[in-house]
């Protein structure tokens, strides 16, 4: 096995929240230009989550430690430790696959759908809304979706519409849900977006709320759904998946949906 890497340690103080100052700020900038820096942080604080869940239950101890105390060089022991116990996990992971498969056969989705829509939109709304990324133009917006989906999405412009920023709704329909905030004069609009492969029945919003209404449209690998006050959709027509060699400069636009083969 080998030495962790420079970057590996950022990655692990990053997370212990042992970074501080002027290192902070310039891992942080680093953090906002670089996807494959945001999807290695992402990744470690998931299995850090997930395996404190796992073998930690209820406890008082985390992989991650204690914050104040640490110090870089426990910062690398409990990477190490981390590392190690991957293995162990993943026997415990297939074990869990296996009853899984057995209960409710194997076509299903190990994901925690435990939220609904209704819940994701008035935390969004009611209690402020800071996006987890702003994508500034169509680069940056094929660049998130193909990164934290595997494949690109991209918009058509909607006269009137803004697209505020991205969220997580982990648990609607995936823990990859993401949600994406968008304002059209004082309406807030918000959109779920997943991998269809994960699509489930959920709860009209409208059984809570008869002012919301909800819109489902099934895009390529993409399942979207639109929670607005408006009586029709807004964003769903304007969505469409761009092919897998796409490439976009800085400020270039998407070319658009190809009305002569919808995708």
């Amino acid at each position: 096995m080998s030495e962790p890497t420079p970057r590996d340690t950022l990655i692990a103080r990053y997370l212990d929240g042992l970074l501080e100052g002027d290192e902070l700020r310039e891992f942080e900038s680093a953090l906002a230009s670089d996807a494959s820096l945001r999807s290695s942080v992402e990744l470690d604080r998931r299995i850090a989550d997930r395996l404190d869940a796992m073998l930690h239950p209820g406890a008082a101890f985390s992989i991650r430690g204690n914050r104040e105390n640490a110090s870089s060089s426990d910062s690398n022991r409990r990477r190490w430790k981390l590392i190690g116990t991957i293995a162990a996990a993943l026997v415990i992971v297939a074990a869990i696959g296996i009853a899984y498969r057995i209960q409710v056969g194997a076509s299903g989705s190990f994901a925690s759908a435990t939220r609904e829509p209704i819940e994701i939109y008035r935390t969004t709304i009611e209690r402020g809304f800071e996006p987890a990324w702003v994508c500034e133009d169509d680069a940056q917006m094929l660049s998130y979706t193909r990164e934290r989906f595997g494949r690109g999405l991209l918009f058509e412009p909607v006269p009137g519409l803004t697209l505020v920023g991205w969220g997580y709704a982990n648990g609607v329909l995936s823990d990859l849900t993401l949600s994406l905030l968008v304002e059209h004069g004082k309406e807030r609009i918000l959109l779920l977006v997943d991998r269809s492969r994960d699509d489930r029945a959920l709860e009209d919003p409208a059984l809570t709320d008869p002012t919301l209404h909800m819109f489902r449209r099934k895009i390529g690998r993409f399942v979207l759904y639109e929670v607005t006050p408006r009586d029709r959709p807004l964003l769903l027509d304007a969505a469409y998946t761009a092919r897998p060699d796409l490439e976009l400069a800085p400020g270039q636009q998407g070319p658009g949906i190809d009305r002569s083969s919808r995708q």
